[in-house]
This record gives C-alpha cells, sequence and structure tokens, in this order.
C-alpha cells in the first residue's frame, strides 16, 4: 500500500517536471508576436543555445537567439544572404568604430576609407580592399546608419551579418525594424560585391558623396580597363566636384591622353608629387611622363628619393624622365641638360642612357636652368680635337 503510495507521488512529480520542462521549452508570447510580425514561426528550443526564431525575411536566412522571454539584452540576431552570394563578403570584417580597435590592431591596418565621412566616422571596414568597398554601396551605408541609430551593434565576419543590443528596453519596437533593415543589408553587401567592376563604375558616376565616387573611379581604373572604365573615366572629367576631377585628369594624363587641369586652382601634378597617399603619387609621375616638362625633372627625382618610394615609383620616375627628355629633343646621343641652381654646379655626373648613348647632367649659371645644350656625334671623317663653338649657356651649339 505505501509503496503504491510512493509509486503515485513519484509519477505525479516526474509528471510536473516533464510538463514545466515542455511548458519551458514552448515559445513564449513575445516570441510567438515577434514571429508573427516578421511572418516566421517561432519553433522548440531542445537546447540552450539554439535559436528560437528561424525562418527568411525577403529570402534571406534569419535566426534569432535569446533567453525564453527573449529579453533585449541577451538577443542576438543572426542574417545570412544566399549561399550563392555569401562567398562574395568572406574574409571582409565590419563593425562599429568605437569597437573595432582589437580588430584593427588584430589585422594589423587602418580600415578602408569608402570616402563617405558619415559612415566612416561609425563604422570600420578590413579585409580584401576590392571587395569590402563594393560591399558597402550607398545603400548598404545608409542602412548602416540606421540600424546603428535604433540602437543596435552590427558586426560582419564570415559572411554572417550579426545584430546585439545592450538596450533594457520590455518593448519590441525596434526588432523587427532592424531584422528586416539587416536582412536587406546583406543582401546588398553580398550582390555589390559580387560584381567589383560593375559597382565600381556606377559608384563612380551616381554616387551621393564626391569623395566616395573619387574612391570608386580611382578603384576602378586602378584594377580594370576596357571601354566602359574609359566611359566612366572620361564622365568623370566633367563632374561637379573637383576631387572627381582631379582623379580623372590624373589618370587621363598618366594613360598618355590629351588633358587640362579644369581649374587652376587645384593641385598641379608636380604638387601631387609629395602627396601622402602612394597611388595618387604614382599616377602624378606617370602624368608628367606624359605632358611634364623638363623642369619636372628635379621634382620627379626628389619623388623618387623619398623614404617610403617603392621600386614601382622608382622605375615610373626613371620612364617619365626618359619620355620628359624625348619629347623636349634632348633624348638623343649626346644630349646635355643644365641642372637648377640648388645642384653642385660644375658637378658632371651620369644620370640615365637613352638609344645607347650617355646622357649627361652639367651644373652651370642659374639663368641656363632646365635648358638643352645639344653637341652633335663627332664625324670621323673630320680632323679630331676640334672644340665646339662658344656659345650663350643653354643655347644649341654643334660641331664644325
Amino acid at each position: 500500500m505505501l509503496s503504491a503510495l510512493f509509486f503515485a507521488q513519484a509519477a505525479a512529480v516526474g509528471g510536473a517536471c516533464a510538463a514545466a520542462w515542455m511548458l519551458a521549452k514552448r515559445p513564449s508570447n513575445r516570441a510567438k508576436a515577434l514571429g508573427a510580425d516578421l511572418g516566421i514561426r517561432p519553433r522548440i528550443r531542445w537546447l540552450p543555445t539554439s535559436p528560437q526564431l528561424v525562418g527568411t525575411v525577403n529570402g534571406i536566412e534569419v535566426e534569432i537567439f535569446g533567453d525564453r522571454e527573449l529579453r533585449l539584452p541577451s538577443m542576438r540576431i543572426e542574417i545570412r544572404p544566399p549561399a550563392s552570394d555569401a562567398w562574395s563578403i568572406r574574409g571582409v570584417t565590419a563593425r562599429r568604430s568605437s569597437l573595432a580597435q582589437p580588430l584593427v590592431l588584430a589585422a594589423g591596418s587602418r580600415p578602408h576609407n569608402t570616402g563617405d565621412a558619415r559612415f566612416d566616422a561609425l563604422f570600420a571596414i578590413h579585409g580584401d580592399e576590392l571587395r569590402a568597398i563594393a560591399a558597402f554601396a550607398p545603400n548598404a551605408r545608409q542602412l548602416v546608419v540606421e540600424i546603428l541609430e535604433l540602437g543596435w551593434e552590427l558586426q560582419l565576419q564570415e559572411a554572417v551579418l550579426t545584430l546585439t543590443t545592450k538596450s533594457t528596453a520590455e518593448e519590441f519596437g525596434g526588432v523587427a525594424e532592424a531584422v528586416r533593415r539587416g536582412a536587406v543589408l546583406a543582401q546588398s553587401a553580398a550582390s555589390e560585391a559580387r560584381d567589383c567592376r560593375a559597382r565600381f563604375e556606377r559608384g563612380a558616376i551616381d554616387d551621393p558623396e564626391a569623395l566616395a565616387r573619387a574612391r570608386c573611379l580611382r578603384l576602378l581604373l586602378a584594377h580594370y580597363s576596357g571601354p566602359s572604365a574609359e566611359v566612366v573615366r572620361a564622365r568623370a572629367l566633367g563632374d561637379t566636384s573637383e576631387e572627381v576631377r582631379l582623379e580623372a585628369t590624373l589618370w587621363t594624363a598618366a594613360a598618355g591622353l590629351p588633358c587640362e587641369l579644369s581649374d587652376r586652382a587645384l593641385p598641379t601634378f608636380e604638387d601631387l608629387l609629395t602627396h601622402p597617399l602612394y597611388a595618387v603619387r604614382l599616377a602624378a609621375v606617370r602624368a608628367l611622363g606624359a605632358a611634364g616638362t623638363l623642369a619636372s625633372i628635379e621634382k620627379l627625382r626628389a619623388c623618387a628619393s623619398a623614404p617610403d618610394a617603392g621600386r614601382e615609383l622608382r622605375g615610373a620616375v626613371d620612364t617619365a624622365i626618359v619620355g620628359i627628355r624625348a619629347r623636349a629633343g634632348g633624348g638623343t646621343p649626346g644630349g646635355l641638360s643644365v641642372a637648377p641652381p640648388e645642384a653642385e654646379r660644375g658637378k658632371l655626373t651620369q644620370f640615365s642612357a637613352v638609344g645607347g648613348a650617355a646622357v649627361l647632367e652639367l651644373a652651370t649659371q642659374p639663368e641656363a636652368s632646365g635648358q638643352v645644350i645639344q653637341i652633335a656625334p663627332v664625324d670621323p671623317e673630320e680632323p679630331t680635337g676640334s672644340r665646339p663653338a662658344t656659345a650663350a649657356p643653354g643655347k644649341g651649339v654643334e660641331n664644325e
């Protein structure tokens, strides 16, 4: 009798525990309400670490984690773009700038600058430069700002967009909206980064931020070529922004095409030889090689002597100097150039070879700076030992 009573009580306790356990696994009313708002169905959580809501929002996979009541401080939302697009943003990491310092130190590099001052002040992106910049088109940048303003922290890593919040508010007013915007953001970032060239061609023309247009134009012309890129470059020459016109002018001159700066208030190519950006200096060197004068040579040499001048830049300087001298008529055998007054006067140095003949520089009077002295090769039939006739400094003379 006692044993039967014991087993009956144990069964009652066990049944109550099982009912309580099942009740704890069932979605809460809050989860049901959020699921109904987003159009996804809550699920039973068999493990504490499993998501409470799983489904698709605008075709994008969404998982929502948290405690049973989905309290905001513990909530985490993971959003994944379609697998066919997710590869395009793998390796790209991004998060709020104020939280990005450990990431900067770990990556050993500064964040990529999109050219959108408002976005760059809030958000930091790392990884492959082309895909990172391409992923954050104007609409994606605006969505990031809006999600941050809703009080959510946002992070992109391993092609997963994660939203978290430290808010203690009880209402769910901004949760569904944050999920919807996050889904659009994940889809936009992945699809834009899938075709970087097309993204930069559009961005160089219609991005609302001038510096962002210049950034897209630089990446487009530095990494891609062809008729469509040339159309964008030519159109950018008439852009309303000085920065975009300057960028287009640099690449136009570097390509050897005739071009003049549309605004004399802009820096000259010589000024840009000391620009902090390596790519701008390299473009300026190439531009001077196509359109520079003899007066540009010393500044080109100074650019090549800079501590951070790489092999590519030094090689471009050598090529530019040869091109300038050839256009000026100073690249023929026996050509001499007169160095500016800052050089050591009377010093004779060999600096390059053009067409197999040595080209020398001879420091002399300041007023002859930048001029060329032509000395014709000696005719073997003529008597040796003759000297060139004297002439004013910088004037051409020939052997008789």
